[in-house]
């Protein structure tokens, strides 16, 4: 029996395209639980996207307009895999309800018109499983924890020293590495614990795939020039033109500049923009901003780390998998070889947007890129940091 208050308990997403069944289904259970409410899975996925580390049950009917409940809770389980899903669906469709949970990992259905009580008891059974199941998560994580830093840390690295190999006059990897720790690390579910060989075996698997399919042409582009200054509003009138996904919103910062000129400048950007539009969802959007500080980037944090897993991960990786996050590791090693910079915002995990401001300092000379790569990586100490 949960004896914690609806304050300190993880929330419930409850969706449904009537309003007036949001307004009975929170006027029934908002005592006892938290309750969010979204009228359609579009809306749904963005509150799921936003709160999603403070939401531990998810309701949902199954005829709504656009997708059906089922879809929407698979995304969901993409997502984060720990929430438990419930699915309301009428009598007519107890068949397809009965299919989702044998085959969907669906937690429960319940059929419409609900029994109040019976529906609270399966609410309840939910969080209590749901929290069950991150208490015991969080006791694996812990124990599982020094394999996991090892590995991750070995698997990064190693992803450099291969781009390295692959472009001899690649520059500035340790910050790119920063970066991709910073964009990648998360607060999911933790992999269930792997022997020793197990680790070594998958990140050998994961290697020979980036050996393979990591993007060539890192160093692709030519070199910026400081004195073609361009003013920020150039940049952005490109982007716009190239760029679909991009929406681009006026305010501060306009009276900046960065160097050009555009033809190298912009598909040096273009590119960056490609490698995160490609872990979005379709109906995801790119926010460019003009900010005091410069240009910044706004888009959902959570299918960027999702799609970097791969390399925090001891688990097998795929290489449907493996290449959304080749193709960011590649975009973002362009980029910061050509003296570009990614300041992620120090609140993006709260708010469940990832905040990207982009700037450029034009790189000089590197005369031995493995040189400076064997001492930026003893250098490194983005993990370290997260570990003391």
């Amino acid at each position: 029996m949960l004896s914690q208050t609806p304050e300190e308990l993880p929330a419930i997403l409850f969706v449904d395209d009537e309003e007036k069944t949001c307004k009975h289904f929170k006027r029934l259970f908002s005592n006892r639980f938290r309750i969010l409410t979204a009228n359609d899975g579009l809306q749904g996925m963005e509150i799921f996207r936003e709160k999603h580390r403070d939401i531990g049950v998810i309701v949902t009917d199954q005829r709504m307009p656009n997708e059906t409940g089922t879809e929407f809770l698979l995304k969901a389980s993409h997502l984060k895999p720990s929430v438990k899903r419930i699915l309301s669906t009428a009598y007519a469709d107890v068949d397809s309800a009965v299919d989702a949970v044998n085959n969907g990992g669906i937690y429960r259905y319940i059929t419409k018109p609900w029994d109040v009580a019976e529906l609270e008891v399966t609410l309840m059974r939910a969080m209590e499983v749901y929290l069950l199941e991150k208490e015991r998560e969080d006791l694996l994580s812990r124990k599982v924890a020094g394999v996991e830093v090892l590995a991750a840390i070995e698997r990064v690295h190693s992803l450099a020293a291969l781009a390295v190999f692959k472009e001899s006059g690649l520059r500035h990897v340790s910050p790119a590495i920063g970066t991709l720790i910073q964009l990648g690390q998360n607060e999911g579910p933790p992999p269930a614990p792997a022997q020793w060989e197990a680790v070594y075996q998958n990140h050998r698997q994961f290697l020979d795939l980036a050996n393979a399919a990591l993007p060539g042409h890192v160093t692709k582009g030519d070199e910026l020039d400081p004195r073609q200054t361009l003013p920020v509003d150039e940049i952005f009138n490109y982007l716009s033109t190239n760029q679909p996904r991009l929406t681009v919103h006026a305010g501060e910062g306009k009276q900046q500049t960065l160097p050009g000129p555009i033809t190298v400048l912009g598909p040096l950007v273009d590119r960056l923009i490609q490698g995160l539009a490609a872990t979005l969802s379709a109906t995801d959007q790119i926010h460019l901003h003009h900010s005091p500080t410069g240009p910044e980037l706004h888009l959902s944090d959570l299918p960027v780390r999702h799609a970097l897993r791969p390399l925090f991960s001891s688990q097998p990786t795929a290489i449907s998998d493996a290449q959304p996050c080749l193709n960011l590791t590649a975009a973002i090693l362009n980029w910061h070889h050509h003296g570009g910079q990614l300041t992620i915002n120090s609140d993006s995990a709260e708010s469940g947007t990832l905040r990207l401001g982009l700037s450029i300092q034009t790189p000089g000379i590197q005369v031995d890129p493995w040189r400076h790569l064997a001492s930026d990586l003893i250098a490194n100490a983005s993990f370290w940091k997260r570990q003391l």
